[in-house]
């Protein structure tokens, strides 16, 4: 027990120094998780019961809809990370998390019942799922250049950490938190 509580210590003085010194990396890395938080609990457990479940689309929709919100990421994080620099970050984390947020609601929003299987794919689902890869692809490449342009250059490997590790509680957090009603 003993060993347990100097690791926390050890931890929280850490990343208390860390964002007492840098307070941005606690506002991006909020930023991180939440984002992530939302991203995750759509994409890996409320669309695809909703899919499956309630639309009853055959499964291989499924695939459809998540691989084209990451091709659609894939392919974009470069333009959008090299439009973040030059003009400005905060116009597309702000564009990007409301892409993401916004068209999971819009799916919910679609008359499913009135639509054939193939519209409702192909002109809805295939459609937005792609819009929010786009958001996600304009929403973290700036969030991970604002690393560099907040934290010094010796103090850049520990702000990159902070920032990836809410990354990831996002995903760990996401279908855990979506799923925790049920």
């Amino acid at each position: 027990m003993k060993s347990l509580s100097s690791i926390r210590r050890a931890l929280r003085g850490a990343y208390g120094e860390v964002f007492h010194r840098y307070p941005v990396l606690g506002a991006i890395a909020g930023i991180a998780i939440l984002g992530q938080i939302g991203t995750a609990s759509i994409n890996s457990l409320s669309l695809p019961f909703y899919e499956l479940g309630s639309l009853k689309l055959p499964g291989r929709v499924l695939g459809y809809t998540a691989s084209a919100f990451l091709a659609a990421e894939t392919l974009l994080k470069l333009p959008f990370g090299y439009m973040s620099d030059h003009y400005g970050r905060r116009p597309f984390v702000m564009a990007g998390l409301l892409a993401v947020t916004a068209t999971p609601l819009a799916i919910l929003l679609v008359p499913s019942a009135a639509l054939p299987a193939a519209v409702l794919l192909y002109a809805v689902m295939l459609p937005l799922r792609l819009v929010g890869g786009a958001g996600s692809a304009a929403t973290w490449p700036p969030l991970f250049a604002a690393v560099p342009d907040s934290v010094p250059k010796q103090d850049r490997g520990t702000g990159m950490a902070i920032i990836n590790s809410a990354y990831v509680a996002g995903l760990a957090l996401g279908p855990a938190l979506a799923g925790a009603d049920n």
